[in-house]
C-alpha cells in the first residue's frame, strides 16, 4: 500500500489577491494544526465559478471542498440544499467577536434564521455614498 496524498479543493474567483490570500491562509493553517492535505486551488473566472459551485452544483457533488463565492449565490444554493450549515463547528470553534463584531451587513446573506451557511471574506462592498446636491448646499464642498 501506497501513501496518497489527499487533496483539500477551493473553488476561488480568478484574482489574483484571492488567489494569494487563500494560499497563505492555507500556509497559516498547515502551520498551526499540522494539516497534510495538499491545497488545489481550482481557479475560475466568475462566470465559470457560479456555473460550476451553483448551477452544476459543485460544492453538493462534492466537487470542491469549500468555495469562495459572491454572496449573491448564496440564496440559490441555500434554496438548493447545497451548502453544508455551519453552527455545529461554529458553536464549538467561533470565529473572534463573533456574531457581534461583525457588521450585520456582513452575516445577513449567509444567515437564514439561525443558519449559518457562509462566513464573510472580505468587507469589499461596503462604502459610503453621497448625493452631491445636499453636500454642496450644506457648504461642505467646494
Amino acid at each position: 500500500m501506497h501513501n496518497q496524498i489527499e487533496t483539500f479543493r477551493i473553488a476561488v474567483r480568478k484574482f489574483e489577491p484571492f488567489e494569494t490570500a487563500m494560499q497563505k491562509f492555507w500556509d497559516q493553517y498547515c502551520t498551526i494544526s499540522g494539516c497534510t492535505l495538499k491545497l488545489e486551488l481550482v481557479v475560475m473566472d466568475l462566470h465559470e465559478l457560479y456555473d460550476s459551485t451553483i448551477t452544476q452544483k459543485g460544492l453538493a457533488k462534492g466537487d470542491f471542498d469549500i468555495a469562495h463565492i459572491s454572496t449573491d449565490w448564496v440564496l440559490e444554493g441555500y434554496s438548493g440544499n447545497d451548502f453544508e450549515v455551519l453552527n455545529p463547528y461554529i458553536n464549538k470553534n467561533k470565529p473572534d467577536d463573533f456574531p457581534r463584531g461583525w457588521s450585520k451587513s456582513l452575516l445577513g446573506l449567509q444567515r437564514f434564521g439561525w443558519e449559518v451557511v457562509g462566513l464573510p471574506f472580505h468587507d469589499g462592498p461596503e462604502c459610503f455614498i453621497y448625493r452631491k446636491r445636499v453636500i454642496r448646499k450644506r457648504g461642505r464642498t467646494g
